[in-house]
């Protein structure tokens, strides 16, 4: 099973908008607003077992940090050759999204578990382009919300979650969630 670490960010009108509109553009795969989340870490594939050394990881990761607020919009991509592969849109807390996937990175690090070690950038990815080739007819989507804040909402909880991949795309179960 596949494993990360993620805000989830809750269902809200706020966001319904733009999705439809993403949705509308065509040529993307648009997710809903319940699977909408901010990674933190990525795990990757991991047994069965060692889903409470996580749980446990990230426990120790949140001690002392407080629930915050969280502001979420500023859509951007991730460009293909003809247009976005990857939508997105930002999210800004005063550094504690990064201070608090620095301390799960150093968590899951002296449990011995292995993560992506990427450079972490707080963002939701939105929508996928169906094809390497991107899709042109979302640019115009991105363009009306590059400069808009879609959602501010508290941030009061860590989700680890369990991902299988389907045709359909990722499914996407919380296997613990940790209070701030």
């Amino acid at each position: 099973m596949r494993a990360f670490v993620a805000v989830k960010v809750p269902d809200g009108p706020s966001l319904s908008r733009p999705l439809k509109c993403l949705s509308a553009a065509g040529g993307l795969r648009v997710y809903g607003t319940g699977d909408l989340h901010i990674t933190l870490s990525f795990v990757g594939e991991i047994g069965q077992e060692r889903l409470r050394e996580v749980s446990d990881a990230v426990e120790r990761a949140v001690r002392g940090i407080g629930p915050f607020d969280i502001t979420v919009g500023r859509m951007g991509s991730f460009p293909g050759k003809s247009g976005p592969r990857i939508v997105w849109a930002g999210a800004w807390s005063g550094g504690k999204l990064e201070m608090l996937a620095e301390r799960v990175s150093a968590e899951l690090d002296e449990s011995g578990i292995g993560h992506d070690r990427k450079k972490f950038v707080p963002h939701i990815t939105l929508a996928r382009a169906r094809d390497e080739r991107g899709a042109p007819s979302a640019s115009s989507v991105i363009e009306r919300y590059k400069e808009t804040d879609l959602l501010i909402f508290p941030c009061k909880r860590v989700t680890v979650f369990g991902s299988e991949l389907a045709p359909s795309g990722a499914v996407h179960t919380p296997v613990s969630e940790i209070c701030l």
